[in-house]
């Protein structure tokens, strides 16, 4: 999801860190998914 540069010495720690933003933002997408559709739905 994220694109990385030549480091290629940093390369594991970097794909933990990858792993945990792509984590972050799969969460905070469907969040604001569902927020947005309760919210919708209350304000009928």
């Amino acid at each position: 999801m994220f694109g990385g540069g030549g480091m290629s010495g940093s390369y594991s720690s970097s794909n933990v860190v990858e792993r945990n933003l792509d984590r972050i933002t799969v969460a905070v997408s469907t969040a604001f998914a569902v927020t947005t559709v309760a919210l919708t739905w209350l304000w009928r």
